[in-house]
């Protein structure tokens, strides 16, 4: 199995997790972080049977089964002057730095699309390898960024999370795997993620 990095602190990761190793403790569950990409091209390698991600459009070789929507949260440095609201209208952001990992993410894609809906471009600043990673770096002043509600989660020093004023952008959240998948114990694994 594998996972991206923002996956594993949304909730339905690990109970799907806890609960498939409580149902089958015989089976080997390997796990394995990597990029969207890369989780990807191992899963039509055969390298992998399924993958947590936050999908593009489907694929045709691919299945998507949607796990959950979540809102994305506004994460900037605790010393920002509007980080004491609770609500953050994306446009008092205009001209501070946008950090983001590489594109080629569903999560990029969104953020970028929120700015450009609140009526600016974003200034893109220092890339970061992972979306954890992008925390530590608002942490550092370097900008700020939208994250998975469930990002929330990681408790870094000097990072305030907060609402979108209006409509949050969402990203979702899916297992992929193969169309027409057979294994018994992939198909297992499917069914606990959707129960």
């Amino acid at each position: 199995m594998g996972f991206t990095n923002s996956a594993p602190f949304n909730p339905v990761v690990t109970s799907t997790i806890r609960s498939f190793r409580r149902a089958y403790p015989d089976v080997d569950l390997t796990l394995e972080e990597a990029s969207t990409s890369r989780l990807l091209a191992g899963l039509r390698e055969g390298e992998r049977d399924a993958v947590f991600l936050r999908p593009d459009e489907g694929e045709d070789d691919l299945q998507f089964r949607r796990l959950s929507n979540e809102p994305m949260l506004v994460v900037l440095p605790a010393s920002h002057p509007v980080a004491k609201s609770t609500e953050i209208d994306l446009i008092r952001l205009k001209g501070d730095p946008l950090i983001l990992t590489p594109r080629g993410s569903a999560w990029v894609d969104t953020v970028i699309a929120a700015c450009r809906r609140a009526g600016f471009e974003p200034t893109l600043g220092q890339s970061a390898p992972q979306i954890s990673s992008v925390v530590s770096l608002v942490a550092a002043e370097l900008g700020f960024s939208l994250v998975p509600a469930s990002m929330r989660q990681l408790h870094v020093t000097g990072v305030t999370y907060r609402e979108v004023k209006g409509i949050a952008p969402i990203v979702r959240l899916a297992l992929a795997f193969r169309r027409g998948e057979t294994s018994k114990i992939v198909r297992n694994f499917i069914a606990q993620a959707v129960a």
